[in-house]
């Protein structure tokens, strides 16, 4: 038969710490179970970390209360160490990304190897369990590794600084471009970001120009500066964005191509970027969910 356990809380140099001993049958003392270090308690008690699985597993064994601990594995962004064990104390949701019902995380983790922090942007992989997680400890609060329910897409880092996400509603492949070319303004990359946004409005204009054989001729078609000037005499882009488009044609087709692109003429490029997407993508997209809505409330069909 299993002994007792008895456990206790105690403070060592700043650091809350679980006193394990075993006890026998009428209480006596049969030997120290160990001291356990928790770099977090919280009001309910000591949440315990840096614990080998292993020896949560024994202490519940044998009746001991430990409380849940959420782990993720992953690479180590701080020590390098793959395949590690992360101690997840803390989640944040930044809504649905995609599919409907994809939510993404930044979660909070401590690396068992170097015992530094991190917080890793994780996305949801099971439909069965979206609404597992959307309680303010629902990923905290799991017991075991979040990876069976959870894909890790990266961590927090200098490029997330200062960075402008794409509008809503923009296709994924764009979206990844404009994402990128944000990327390089955060850290301070400007040819780089010219030439991502310059691609991002390259690709998003192409598909308003008409089937091949017709007006514009192929030298147009492949010059972008020429191509934007060819949609805003034509109607097919609103003059409202005329000015911002400049841009491409002084920086794009110039400054991005021989790499002397400056800070401001890269958030030129990224705010005329935006801003076209906006009224290709998102403006549509709104009105379509608005329509949708309304007629709902009409019960139409």
């Amino acid at each position: 038969m299993l002994p007792n356990a008895h456990a206790r809380l105690r403070e060592r140099e700043g650091i809350s710490v679980i006193a394990f001993a075993l006890l026998g049958p009428n209480g006596t003392r049969m030997g120290d179970g160990g001291d356990f270090e928790c770099p977090l308690a919280y009001e309910q008690g000591a949440i315990i970390y840096s614990m080998p699985t292993t020896t949560v597993t024994y202490m519940r064994s044998i009746n001991l209360d430990i409380p849940p601990m959420a782990l993720l594995n992953a690479e180590c962004p701080r020590c390098g160490t793959k395949h590690v064990t992360f101690d997840v104390s803390a989640q944040k949701s930044r809504g649905i990304v995609r599919a409907g019902w994809v939510e993404r995380f930044e979660l909070f983790c401590v690396c068992r190897h170097c015992h530094t922090s991190s917080i890793f942007i994780v996305d949801n992989t099971n439909y069965e369990t979206v609404n597992k997680w959307g309680d303010p400890r629902g990923a905290v609060g799991y017991d075991g590794y979040l990876n069976d329910y959870f894909s890790v897409i990266g961590y927090i880092n200098l490029k997330d600084h200062n960075r402008e996400p794409a509008p809503e509603h923009v296709p994924e492949q764009l979206e990844q471009m404009y994402t990128e070319g944000g990327t390089c303004v955060a850290v301070g990359c400007w040819n780089a970001a010219g030439a991502m946004f310059r691609l991002v409005v390259d690709m998003a204009t192409k598909s308003l120009l008409p089937p091949e054989g017709q007006d514009p001729n192929a030298k147009i078609r492949r010059s972008l500066g020429l191509r934007l000037e060819w949609l805003f005499a034509n109607g097919k882009l609103p003059l409202e964005l005329q000015e911002l488009a400049e841009c491409i044609k002084e920086d794009g087709n110039d400054g991005a191509h021989d790499g002397s692109l400056t800070k401001n003429e890269a958030l030129d490029l990224r705010d005329f970027t935006f801003s076209l997407l906006e009224r290709l993508y998102t403006a549509p997209k709104r009105l379509e969910l608005a329509a949708e809505r309304r007629r709902e409330r009409r019960g139409v069909q």
